[in-house]
């Protein structure tokens, strides 16, 4: 698109790209000393962003692995609980069907 405006003798353009296209010509009307010292300084950029992500997902796998591990633990451990608890219900309706006193089959199963 080419915007023109009589009074102030201006031509303005718009397309995808021109902004890029801008800052690259923009780039090289630098010297060269300035332009090795932008692009250090993209390049600097660039490792401290790659730094963070390596960082960041290295400690993202280990918090995952961890709570993983913690996870399983208490799963296993609720699971247990649960599983104990249940026999022992099952146990005491099986010794009060097959006839004992429900008092004696608590004091038996330290219920």
């Amino acid at each position: 698109m080419i915007i023109y405006c009589e009074k102030a003798k201006l031509v303005k353009f718009s397309a995808q790209g021109l902004e890029e296209a801008k800052d690259k010509l923009h780039v090289m009307k630098l010297s060269e000393e300035e332009q090795k010292a932008y692009n250090n300084y993209l390049e600097s950029l660039h490792d401290r962003a790659s730094f963070y992500d390596s960082t960041y997902g290295q400690g993202l796998n280990k918090g995952l692995m961890e709570g993983e591990i913690i996870g399983t633990q208490k799963g296993r451990e609720e699971g247990e609980a649960i599983g104990i608890r249940k026999g022992l219900q099952k146990a005491y309706k099986n010794l009060v069907a097959g006839g004992m006193e429900p008092a004696q089959a608590k004091k038996l199963l330290n219920f």
